[in-house]
């Protein structure tokens, strides 16, 4: 009976404690910087699966791990594609790819130091420990290689 209780919790319950933080993760303390891009088609978003060729595609960039409450720039290039960003809007861009695959790269020039920080529990008080600094420089933080149909 005790191995019978044992194996129902090793198979139903030990995966989900394991692995249920990080799913759907959107951290404002100790994550690193990334990037999450979306394509906007009929007043609807949704993540970017392909792109029409030399069309241009409506993207918008989302900045993910805190990055996003620093001063900052956002630069997105592409070695073979056209990149124009959209009038009246923030980090939204019209991308025209010009190849059977589009490279996406992402920069973000900061303005002011951006820290990792991770709570610590110090003789019962939580603590925020500083665990990394990045100094105001030009970043790359999303890389991405879309299809194109």
């Amino acid at each position: 009976m005790k191995v019978r209780i044992l194996l129902i919790f090793l198979i139903l319950i030990l995966p989900t404690l394991g692995f249920s933080q990080f799913k759907g993760k959107k951290c404002k303390e100790g994550c690193a910087p990334a990037v999450s891009i979306y394509s906007i088609r009929n007043d609807t978003v949704q993540e970017i699966e392909y792109m029409f060729k030399d069309k241009p595609n409506h993207v918008m960039i989302s900045l993910l791990g805190g990055i996003e409450n620093v001063k900052h720039t956002l630069k997105v290039t592409s070695k073979n594609a056209i990149i124009q960003p959209v009038a009246g809007t923030r980090n939204e861009y019209m991308i025209t790819p010009q190849d059977e695959l589009c490279e996406i790269i992402v920069d973000v020039i900061t303005y002011e130091d951006y820290l990792i920080v991770r709570r610590d529990t110090i003789n019962g008080k939580s603590v925020k420990k500083v665990v990394d600094i990045y100094r105001p420089k030009t970043y790359m933080i999303g890389y991405e290689r879309i299809e194109v149909r």
